[in-house]
């Protein structure tokens, strides 16, 4: 089942959603550079057109926060998960959501700890709030 799930709150908030495979910092140092390089992949693709489905419009400056969901094993640290986080905030540049991903224009970036997954699949959601 894909999960697809773009919000506006209307106060220069939103929020995306995806069903996507997740990874952590120690996974990707054992991993094989073809499956890194499909897992990355599939993470951007899946932002960009997300991004591009909810017509965020192109933004100067973001705070982002990302809440990873896991469905399986044990709950991995707050941050764990950067490199599938890296590759989200890579589709919102994909997507022209933002010029670049840098401190230009990503004012923070947040990690809060993972949560169980509800359903069958990991999850990534990434809430954008605009930046002064």
């Amino acid at each position: 089942m894909t999960i697809w799930v773009a919000a506006s709150s209307g106060d220069g908030t939103y929020t995306l959603r995806a069903s996507v495979q997740l990874w952590t910092h120690n996974a990707e140092r054992t991993m094989h550079w073809a499956k890194h390089g499909e897992l990355t992949r599939m993470v951007r693709r899946t932002f960009c057109v997300l991004a591009k489905q909810a017509q965020i419009p192109a933004l100067r400056s973001v705070h982002i926060t990302a809440q990873p969901h896991q469905k399986r094993g044990r709950l991995a640290d707050p941050g764990a998960h950067q490199p599938a986080v890296k590759a989200a905030i890579d589709g919102l540049v994909d997507a022209r959501v933002l010029p670049d991903d840098s401190g230009a224009y990503v004012a923070s970036l947040s990690h809060l700890p993972p949560l169980r997954a509800l359903g069958s699949t990991d999850e990534l959601e990434l809430t954008l709030r605009v930046g002064v």
